[in-house]
């Protein structure tokens, strides 16, 4: 049997070396303990054998590997699996095209104990049927004493077979040692399983590594440019950072330019530009690999798949229950029979079971089997339509009713379940224009106005633009009768005030101007609060300040309560601010006092503590005005609004630009983050954007940060690394006189308001995990916060922490 890696040039999935005659490399020799000569078969770099080394043998093949990308810690793994614990059987799982036998063969070359040859089986080339009588040739006697390994490679369509053998093997050769690779364990005693993962993420992980090294030659050069590695870094998570999807898709660039591939990638229409003619035909690509693996699924298994494939996102066992046409305990074994066989991964949720998520490629693989069900898939699609609309309702919902303090976590929990099914309410969208249902579209789009557009549901502004586009298309349609007026009307003010902040008046006046014929017809509709605020912060934005007092002074006349009334205020006061200041001022201090214990968005009174800021720096009491900025931050912390926080940022950066040389990096760091959230975000320059960018030109060019948590880092850099002007002015932290969050104790001063509560949620035995999803922040953000945390009170682990926060409390 010959053993034949399909992409030998790529140092990701390891190489082979046919022993049929003479060794042609470079003129370099090969002779080990007697052994024949060998051919190589590829092009890539093979690790040499030194004399010693064990020799890989399957019949008269040899096999010698390449150096492995990006697996070193889980080589190192084995490698003590094998050597140190001295385990003696060891199944390498993982789906399809992770790079298993990769790995093995890796491994195997890597065992400096075995002094004989090491056998390989691979089974996907052994006929139905006649696996047993080949892994008896691998008992003793035909090999030898000195047959010390034996590798079994894919053996997923012969479970049951290749565990009865392994039990066989071992039991008749108490030194040898087995490694199998599968996607689904042997399941016999003694059994030690590795599961693999797809390769690290990111412009500078190992997937794009692997992606460069297999692209051709001539090609190559191109791939130094940011965006360039952006671009491949998207096409590695659309193929789950899969070595073989990666290799495959690495050999279409050329003939393809990227953005075809990842185009074509979503859909899974990549095609076949493999140049190896000796490739195997299930690794021409991950769908034909999971075609050759389907026979290894039960019909109930195979059936769960399918209806699992119209989800694009995590599955709870509420929507799998209720897409499966089966009992929730089938559906329980069936969820457990596909994890076991790396179709889902499966991930627990905080005190709420788990989630099961599965992979593009084997979503794609499974969609096309539904295919063939055209009533079944409508069905199902009608029943993931209903699923995801409840869900984003209730969402919404919580959203709404929630409170804006950090100590409740609804609003947080809300806004990290939308983000993890963005992909299902695209899904769902496209669903209801497909079906005709515009009123629905359009009511769900108006739901989605808080999270996307205040709360940075994403940072795609190619999809913010679709959004906005779409939700003015469905504005119009509404205005031409096709729906209620209202709903026409909140549509075109939810157009303008995206247009607004991207710096397209034009586009936002007009926007306005439909607004308002919906909501009066009569010509009274700039009585309406939330259309008065727009239209005098249009005026304002534009250089109309009398155009924008008369705008805010009609709204304010039909107000009903302080939330409406402080943007009104604010534009207002910002109009007035050019020849009567102290009357702006005051006129904040009034509207930041009746928002004092109000449940309102943090947002907004951010906005009139920013505009605050602005107007006293314009005064001349920049301690004041840096008083002002770091409350509106330290409210936005828990709640960051990227306009809001960008406009808090440049506030502080530009009241502290005279800062003394030693202190200007940490000014310029604050104006650098300021700058990237508004790219990211796609928002327009500030109202003070030339006293921003000769504070720049000053002070310094600071690279711009790249952080997931990009509003959060902004102002947690403001707020600790920018230090108080003369005078002493002290840091603003939650539980200050007219700052929202947590009480903090004279002793925990030091920390910031978000360092405090993860202490505190420390204190409850919450893990870092549960504590991201508690505060809707990543894992790593919570891990550098601890790390603060224990340094500034001096503790050296997180039980200590613990109890200090324990004896505060007391």
């Amino acid at each position: 049997m010959c053993w034949l890696v399909p992409r030998s040039a790529s140092p990701s999935r390891g190489s082979v070396a046919r022993a049929t005659g003479e060794c042609r490399r470079e003129g370099t020799g090969y002779a080990s303990r007697g052994e024949p000569s060998m051919t190589l078969l590829h092009e890539g770099p093979i690790s040499s054998v030194e004399p010693g080394e064990p020799v890989v043998r399957n019949g008269d093949e040899i096999y010698v590997a390449s150096p492995l990308l990006g697996r070193s810690r889980e080589l190192e793994l084995l490698h003590r699996l094998l050597t140190v614990a001295r385990r003696r059987l060891v199944t390498v799982t993982g789906p399809v095209g992770v790079g298993k036998s990769s790995l093995a063969l890796a491994a195997l070359h890597a065992l400096p104990h075995h002094r004989g040859t090491i056998a390989v089986r691979d089974l996907a080339l052994t006929a139905p049927g006649r696996t047993a009588g080949t892994l008896r040739e691998l008992l003793p006697g035909p090999w030898g004493p000195d047959a010390r390994a034996v590798l079994l490679d894919n053996c997923d369509l012969a479970v049951a077979e290749v565990a009865a053998a392994a039990t066989e093997l071992l039991t008749a050769d108490p030194e040898l040692t087995v490694i199998c690779t599968s996607r689904v364990p042997l399941d016999i005693h003694s059994e030690y399983v590795l599961p693999l993962v797809g390769l690290s993420p990111g412009p500078d992980g190992d997937a794009v590594r692997l992606f460069r090294e297999s692209v051709s030659p001539y090609y190559r050069p191109v791939f130094d440019d940011p965006a360039t590695l952006q671009s491949v870094s998207d096409i590695c998570e659309q193929l789950e950072r899969l070595p073989l999807g990666i290799e495959r898709a690495a050999e279409a660039f050329g003939p393809l330019q990227l953005e075809d591939i990842l185009r074509r990638v979503r859909v899974d229409r990549l095609g076949d530009y493999s140049r190896l003619r000796t490739l195997p035909e299930r690794h021409r690509s991950v769908a034909r690999a999971l075609r050759w693996g389907d026979s290894a699924l039960t019909s109930e298994e195979r059936e769960l798949a399918r209806r699992l494939s119209v989800f694009e996102s995590a599955i709870d066992m509420g929507l799998a229950c209720r897409v499966s046409g089966v009992s929730r305990e089938q559906t329980q074994r069936g969820l457990a029979a596909l994890v076991h066989k790396s179709l889902l991964t499966s991930t627990a949720r905080d005190g709420d079971g788990h989630e099961f998520t599965m992979p593009h490629p084997v979503r794609h693989h499974f969609r096309r089997c539904l295919g063939a069900a055209p009533r079944l898939q409508a069905a199902l699609r009608q029943e993931h339509a209903a699923a995801v609309q409840a869900l984003l309702e209730r969402a919404c919902a919580a959203l709404r009713d929630a409170r804006w303090t950090p100590q409740d976590p609804v609003r947080a929990r809300a806004l990290t379940t939308l983000r993890g099914r963005l992909p299902d309410l695209l899904t769902l969208i496209r669903f209801l224009q497909h079906l005709g249902a515009y009123g629905e579209e359009l009511r769900l789009l108006l739901l989605l106005e808080e999270p996307a557009l205040r709360h940075g549901l994403t940072s795609d502004q190619t999809l913010l633009a679709a959004y906005a586009g779409r939700l003015e298309t469905l504005a119009q349609w509404a205005a031409d009768g096709g729906a209620d007026a209202a709903s026409g009307a909140s549509a075109f003010r939810v157009v303008a005030r995206w247009a607004m902040t991207r710096g397209d008046h034009a586009r936002a006046e007009g926007a306005l101007a439909q607004s308002a014929a919906l909501s009066a017809p009569e010509g009274s509709g700039m009585a309406e609060p939330g259309l008065a605020a727009l239209r005098a912060e249009l005026a304002r934005r534009t250089g109309d300040p009398h155009g924008a007092r008369q705008a805010a002074l009609a709204g304010l006349r039909a107000c009903g309560g302080p939330a409406e009334a402080a943007p009104l205020r604010r534009t207002w006061a910002l109009s007035l601010a050019g020849r009567a200041a102290e009357a702006a001022e005051r006129m904040l201090v009034e509207a930041d006092a009746e928002l004092e214990g109000a449940s309102v968005d943090p947002a907004v009174r951010a906005g009139v503590r920013t505009a605050l800021a602005r107007v006293r720096r314009q005064l001349g009491r920049p301690a004041e005005a840096h008083e002002a900025a770091g409350a509106a931050l330290a409210l936005l912390l828990p709640w960051p609004a990227p306009e809001e926080t960008a406009d808090a940022l440049e506030a502080i950066a530009l009241v502290s630009a005279t800062a003394p040389p030693g202190e200007s990096a940490d000014v310029a760091r604050v104006l650098a983050v300021a700058r990237a959230v508004r790219r990211r975000h796609g928002l327009a320059a500030g109202a003070d954007s030339v006293q921003v960018e000769q504070a720049r030109v000053r002070l310094g060019e600071a690279a711009e940060p790249e952080c997931e948590e990009l509003c959060a880092e902004g102002i947690r850099a403001a707020l600790r690394l920018l230090p108080p002007p003369a005078g002493g002015l002290r840091e603003p932290v939650a539980g200050s006189p007219g700052v929202d969050g947590p009480v903090i104790p004279g002793e925990a001063r030091s920390l910031t308001p978000r360092q405090f509560q993860i202490a505190q949620l420390v204190s409850e035995g919450m893990t870092n995990r549960q504590i991201a999803r508690e505060l809707a922040i990543s894992e790593w953000t919570v891990v550098n916060h601890l790390r603060q945390v224990m340094r500034k009170l001096d503790c050296p682990s997180r039980m200590h922490v613990a109890r200090v926060l324990r004896c505060w409390s007391a």
